[in-house]
């Protein structure tokens, strides 16, 4: 079952349960992969099956080959020592179903129950720790609290404008993790707002807990640091960090990481692997689809570093679209074959193969954004639109 629920999210929603299954099945014959049963078997068996298998089992999948990439491969994803993690969210429209509508909720102006995806990334390594389905007018925060246990003390986590509060930076200082947050420049603590007043670019300022906190928790020591944008707005800065090990320069470097979790996103709904609105109808099939699509992308990192070092040239070069299409070429045999010495072999060619394709990143290359919004066929004055 999970390498169907694999199969299934690495064809990023083209067939349906029934197309799917067939070339499952196909696939596994043409190959000489024995199954328990010749012929496929049907949509109906295939969802009342998947309905056994808890999407905490994937999650803790998805979790576990992060654990192995890190073993694997996780010095060489180093900064300064530390690991760097952003966390984001994202609103992901879902299939039209009662259950989904009463479990997740749905956009005033949504036509679709809408689920709130937050993703805790390796920004160096590009993996995926965990992530939580929930709601979609759930609070990030609460979310990205949820997910710290994926992190060490040591570790740096960014954040974006949305999740700064004293409580986020006081739990975050008690585990023992380094933060480098972005701040609005207006409406925050009020410490940092008269510190901006000054016009100075770089200091310290103490925020106090709120008065429900004030008797369990002691004031925290930011370090602020104000940055120019090349359009010259501002960019506010808090962190841990000490200046000696990172200058105001290096943390606009550090918060620029986070935008791979972005860039995690952009793949996640991507032509070649986009699921769409997921297949599933119910919550616990929308959560199974999400984590095993977390663990597609988990294994492809873990090959995509083993090519990086098979023809020495760095991780980022790999080409990404290039693992994603041979990982899922490869899937039913890497997963299903029994002979160990096969499955060496195997993961050996796809090593191969995905090193072939090396791509160099070209910094500052912009693409239109694209909508997937459905136009109008017809215009006011009712002629057909031609841009439709």
């Amino acid at each position: 079952m999970i390498s169907l629920l694999l199969y299934l999210v690495a064809d990023a929603g083209r067939r349906g349960y029934t197309a799917l299954l067939d070339a499952f099945w196909d696939e596994c014959q043409t190959f000489g992969i024995e199954l328990d049963c010749a012929t496929p078997v049907s949509a109906a068996a295939f969802c009342q099956a998947r309905v056994k298998i808890q999407p905490a089992l994937v999650r803790h999948l998805m979790q576990s080959v992060a654990g192995e990439f890190e073993s694997l491969h996780g010095p060489a994803f180093r900064l300064k020592g530390h690991r760097v993690f952003a966390v984001d969210g994202a609103k992901i429209s879902v299939q039209r179903s009662d259950d989904l509508f009463d479990a997740l909720g749905w956009h005033a102006d949504g036509h679709c129950p809408q689920m709130l995806l937050s993703t805790l990334y390796n920004t160096l390594a590009g993996v995926g720790h965990d992530l939580t389905v929930a709601p979609t007018h759930s609070c990030e925060r609460t979310e990205m609290l949820a997910m710290l246990g994926s992190l060490a003390p040591g570790d740096i986590l960014t954040l974006d404008r949305g999740y700064p509060s004293f409580h986020v930076f006081s739990e975050l200082v008690k585990r023992g993790i380094h933060f480098v947050v972005r701040l609005p420049t207006s409406n925050t603590f009020r410490p940092v707002e008269e510190f901006l007043e000054t016009g100075q670019r770089e200091g310290t300022v103490w925020i106090r807990p709120p008065r429900g906190m004030r008797t369990s928790h002691d004031p925290i020591e930011l370090r602020i640091v104000v940055l120019t944008r090349p359009d010259g707005t501002s960019i506010v800065l808090a962190t841990d960090l000490p200046p000696e090990e990172f200058s105001r320069q290096e943390l606009g470097e550090v918060y620029h990481l986070r935008w791979g979790a972005e860039e995690l996103y952009k793949l996640e709904t991507g032509d070649y692997l986009g699921q769409g609105q997921f297949h599933a109808k119910t919550l616990d099939g929308v959560m199974q689809e999400v984590f095993a699509l977390g663990l597609f992308v988990n294994m492809t990192r873990v090959f995509m570093a083993s090519a990086a070092k098979e023809v020495k040239k760095p991780y980022r070069h790999i080409y990404q679209k290039t693992a994603v299409l041979a990982v899922a070429a490869y899937l039913t045999r890497l997963l299903l074959e029994k002979r160990e010495d096969e499955v060496k072999r195997l993961g050996h060619r796809l090593v191969q193969r995905i090193g072939r394709t090396i791509v160099k990143p070209r910094p500052g290359r912009h693409y239109k954004r694209r909508s997937f919004k459905p136009t109008s066929k017809w215009t006011p004055t009712g002629k057909r639109d031609s841009k439709s």
